[in-house]
């Protein structure tokens, strides 16, 4: 346990109350020293101050931070602004039901019943509006006092729909009642129309001015590819294509005719870890957004789905493949592996090549699909070069190579996949976690992005199986050091090593006597 100054960390409660950013790990540290001196004042100030960086990081009060609050619960009430983060909260859990929300259509030809049944559906729903409104302005109303500026629009919109929703509920079922048979109050109808109509405005107003969880937000593919770590090429290459594609978009909806069309399929080529799959998943949602394809659909096959052991077969499982893929992206991983030098004649790598080729420049299926072929770049260049037909359909532009992480980006990576997992990594496990990764990284094989992945899931398991439930609050929170060493197994002897090995005894009886003749 690190020792502090109370004063000193008095201090830096103050500073970042104040506006300075939170060092979380800091001030978990600064919260189980508050614990162990029985400064409740301060533990209380610190716990609220990680709950709010907590929710600033992701949008939300996750696990992390309910069980901090839970914590502050336990010595008294939650400070002001914490209880105004609970209120937010309640406001985003009604984002989802108002959006939900769509009246059924009512039309002056319908007959009676079904005037009748479209009408109570509208009474539901705006009942359920003004049920649903009524919180929210409640809700406004407490965060008013908190700050009037940012919560009164809110309010505003939240009061123009209860009432406006209240209204149409009253006047939709004096219009049922006022139904028999052909015969109907068309004041009440026409008044109806014209309120449904002025409710959705006030709907959509508060619905758009309603704070919303980041998970909620849907990110378009180009800013999935933007929030990723690294690629910094291979975005700025990925941006100046969709440019040129909404360009020729553009261009054809002026008039403007293309002859030739630009080709969707594309090669990645990178060591392991190094992204292909996932920007293979987001082209997919790129085209599907350009409307290029008709879904973001990626169908992942590599040579052991499309390679038979037979005459006809390989054939037939390319063109399931295609069939599957249609509308969308095929691709294959380690490419290369369908068709090396020196594979044998029985090999029917090479027809996996020709039908797929021929799947992707004629027939029915052409143009309906992209195929995006990925693996290790010194493979895939051998495997183009031998296989020109395939390569033609690849245009130079559409070849993108994927650069190792850096250790900077590495680290990031591993903060990130800490932070889904409501964890936070010291200095010391920082430092630790490169030491890993430094051994790790032998030769191509390494792991990238994966292996972060791997080594930091194997920390959070190697806390857990060693602490159980004898675990403190920052034993949940924090990854330190002694998480990322290895345990480091004593040599073994050669005698030792020979014994361990499973059979083998007339060989081991013969080293003994040999042993025993020179000894």
């Amino acid at each position: 346990m690190e020792a502090f100054s109370k004063e000193e960390m008095f201090n830096q409660i103050k500073a970042w109350e104040e506006g300075a950013k939170v060092e979380e790990v800091l001030a978990l540290r600064y919260a189980q020293s508050s614990r162990l001196l029985g400064e409740t004042e301060a533990l209380v100030r610190i716990l609220a101050l990680l709950v709010e960086h907590r929710y600033i990081m992701t949008g939300r009060l996750d696990a992390l931070a309910e069980s901090w609050m839970q914590e502050i619960r336990q010595h008294g009430r939650l400070p002001a602004r914490l209880e105004q983060l609970l209120t937010e909260q309640q406001l985003q859990s009604t984002y989802q039901r108002l959006v939900a929300h769509t009246f059924p259509t009512i039309r002056e030809t319908d007959n009676a019943n079904a005037k009748r049944s479209a009408t109570k559906e509208l009474i539901l729903q705006a009942s359920q509006i003004v049920e649903e409104t009524d919180q929210i302005v409640e809700l406004t109303e407490r965060l008013r006092r908190l700050d009037a500026e940012r919560w009164t629009e809110l309010f505003d919109a939240g009061t123009a729909l209860l009432r406006s929703s209240a209204t149409l509920e009253q006047t939709a079922q004096t219009f049922v009642d006022s139904l028999q048979e052909r015969f109907y109050s068309r004041e009440a109808f026409r008044e109806m129309t014209e309120l449904k109509t002025t409710t959705i405005q006030d709907l959509k107003r508060v619905v758009a001015l309603l704070p919303v969880e980041s998970k909620q937000v849907e990110r378009s593919a180009l800013e999935e590819l933007d929030a990723m770590i690294g690629l910094e090429d291979i975005k700025q290459r990925v941006h100046h294509m969709y440019r040129f594609l909404k360009y020729q978009q553009k261009r054809s909806e002026d008039g403007y005719r293309s002859s030739d069309q630009p080709s969707l399929h594309m090669i990645f080529m990178g060591n392991p870890g190094t992204g292909k799959t996932t920007l293979a998943r987001l082209m997919a949602k790129i085209y599907h957004e350009l409307g290029l394809l008709e879904r973001p659909e990626v169908v992942e096959t590599d040579r052991s789905s499309l390679v038979g052991a037979f005459v006809g077969q390989t054939e037939e499982q390319v063109m399931s493949k295609v069939r599957e893929a249609v509308g969308g992206v095929l691709f294959i991983d380690e490419a290369y592996a369908l068709k090396r030098a020196g594979q044998s004649g029985n090999d029917y790598g090479q027809a996996a090549i020709d039908t797929l080729v021929a799947a992707m420049t004629s027939g029915e299926y052409a143009g309906r699909f992209a195929v995006v072929l990925a693996g290790y770049p010194e493979e895939m260049r051998d495997f183009l070069k031998a296989n020109p037909g395939l390569r033609s359909r690849f245009p130079e532009s559409n070849h993108y190579l994927l650069a190792d992480y850096t250790d900077q980006e590495l680290l990031a990576i591993g903060r990130s996949i800490a932070t889904a997992n409501d964890y936070v990594l010291t200095e010391q496990a920082e430092r630790a976690l490169l030491g890993r990764l430094e051994r790790e990284r032998v030769d191509a094989s390494f792991g990238n992005g994966r292996a972060v992945r791997n080594i930091v899931l194997d920390a959070i398991f190697k806390k857990g199986a060693s602490l159980g439930e004898s675990a403190s609050h920052e034993d949940f929170a924090l990854l330190e050091q002694e998480d990322f060493e290895m345990v480091q197994e004593p040599d073994a002897t050669v005698e030792e090593r020979i014994a361990s090995l499973v059979g083998l005894s007339d060989l081991k009886d013969e080293l003994k006597q040999i042993e025993a003749l020179l000894s």
